[in-house]
């Protein structure tokens, strides 16, 4: 790792949930504030590499399996690959196997699991890296799915589908374009 250019003089807590701790860091460099509350989120639970989850793509029969999801955040909808929290001492597979399951009712095994790297979603705030997998759906069984804050829908897209959904600005957030984007580069076709 580099040398950061600055220097943590302080952090404080600014508040927390089950999942996130919200830091205050005030930040110096020879001394002068640069900034006194930089906000960091951080997840409470990541694993040895500093994963804290997981996204994972289901395609079958050159079909993109995606989740209709509400937002509150930003207080609309869009459609995202299945993703969640790694849960403590659990491996990334596990968790993507877990997050499939729940949020589709699609039932894999780590053998389906194609690993698409690492990104960190949002690395300005957020303290966190989430592991990348495309899951190949072809022989998998399929559960309903559980409920989930949001989920309303899921639904199998072409390529050409997926780029019109692209295009009309329905799939918008980073993870999901970043998924699918690795997906369809040759060396992991």
């Amino acid at each position: 790792m580099s040398k950061p250019p600055f220097k943590l003089k302080q952090r404080k807590t600014a508040c927390e949930n089950s999942l996130f701790t919200v830091f205050f860091d005030h930040l110096v460099d020879a001394g002068k504030t640069l900034v006194e509350d930089y906000l960091v989120v951080e997840p409470k639970i990541k694993n040895e590499n500093g994963i804290s989850g997981v996204a994972i793509l289901p395609v079958k029969d050159n079909r993109f399996g995606l989740v209709k999801v509400y937002r509150h955040p930003v207080a609309g909808y869009g459609w995202e690959v299945p993703r969640g929290f790694i849960d403590e001492k659990e491996s990334s597979e596990d968790a993507a196997i877990r997050e499939l399951k729940e949020e589709t009712g699609l039932i894999c095994s780590k053998v389906e699991l194609l690993s698409l790297g690492t990104i960190t979603p949002e690395p300005g705030i957020i303290s966190a890296k989430v592991n990348l997998y495309m899951a190949n759906a072809n022989n998998t069984e399929s559960i309903e799915q559980e409920d989930e804050l949001g989920h309303v829908d899921f639904r199998w897209f072409t390529s050409q589908e997926v780029t019109k959904l692209v295009q009309d600005q329905l799939i918008s957030d980073a993870t999901t374009l970043t998924i699918y984007f690795k997906s369809v580069l040759p060396e992991y076709t």
